[in-house]
């Protein structure tokens, strides 16, 4: 069985199961083929269906993701996420604390990975004080995926957030192929997507175009800059002028 890297630095493009943007219409096919395109990390998020059904379908998504090397991250649900033994469970802001959390994973004798919700000043700070491994900023962009996903916040915060904390940040909503770079150079280490990735006709393709591009930035914002010239090497001296001595 592959190790996991479960570094969320390193989590560059990041995959949120959706079966409404499924264009499979089969969340199991899907994550099948984005673990062997080689994504990093897979979400597994579900709002509606019977708790007997989540286990079920999140019980087969831990068998693909062990068997590739990726990251199942179970959303909201504590209790599933102790069930199928994840490897992370992410909380919003209305979901339980993450004290709360961290008291049931103990009582579980598990540990995993919190990554926490944050749209705002006020949910950042919140969040900050009670230290959770990541953050997931967002809405970045306008999105119809998540009903429940507000105002966008831009790239304005998320740069506030990635100048103001040294956890690692996913960005999620309404990211695409052609803001990907944008979200990446404001800070973020990652970027969750989900329709952008469900709905593509090769979802294989997809991932892999998108782990090459994250790639491609990443390496642009780690390379290191060149000194600026100190500014009295740029101005360059004046000749003296020798006084010449004329006798009369």
């Amino acid at each position: 069985m592959p190790s996991k890297n479960l570094n969320p630095k390193t989590w560059s493009v990041y995959f949120v199961t959706d079966r409404t943007s499924s264009a499979s219409g089969n969340i199991l096919q899907d994550v099948l083929e984005v673990a062997r395109a080689g994504i990093p990390v897979i979400q597994y998020r579900e709002k509606e269906l019977p708790y007997s059904e989540k286990l079920k379908q999140a019980q087969s998504i831990k068998k693909i993701c062990d068997r590739f090397g990726t990251v199942f991250v179970v959303n909201d649900d504590i209790n599933l996420a102790i069930a199928v033994k994840a490897d992370a469970i992410h909380v919003g802001q209305t979901d339980l604390l993450i004290a709360q959390v961290r008291e049931r994973l103990r009582k579980a004798k598990l540990k995993m990975i919190i990554g926490v919700s944050v749209s705002n000043p006020r949910e950042l700070k919140k969040a900050l004080a009670e230290k959770p491994d990541y953050l997931g900023v967002g809405s970045i962009f306008r999105t119809k995926t998540k009903k429940d996903a507000g105002q966008p916040v831009g790239l304005t915060f998320l740069q506030h957030v990635s100048r103001t904390t040294r956890l690692p940040v996913i960005a999620i909503g309404g990211i695409k192929t052609n803001n990907l770079s944008a979200v990446l150079k404001a800070g973020a280490h990652g970027a969750a997507m989900i329709s952008e990735i469900s709905s593509s006709p090769n979802l294989f393709l997809r991932v892999q175009q998108l782990l090459h591009l994250a790639k491609k930035v990443n390496a642009q914002k780690q390379r290191p800059r060149k000194p600026i010239p100190r500014l009295k090497k740029l101005i360059k001296p004046k000749p003296r002028i020798k006084p010449s001595f004329h006798r009369k």
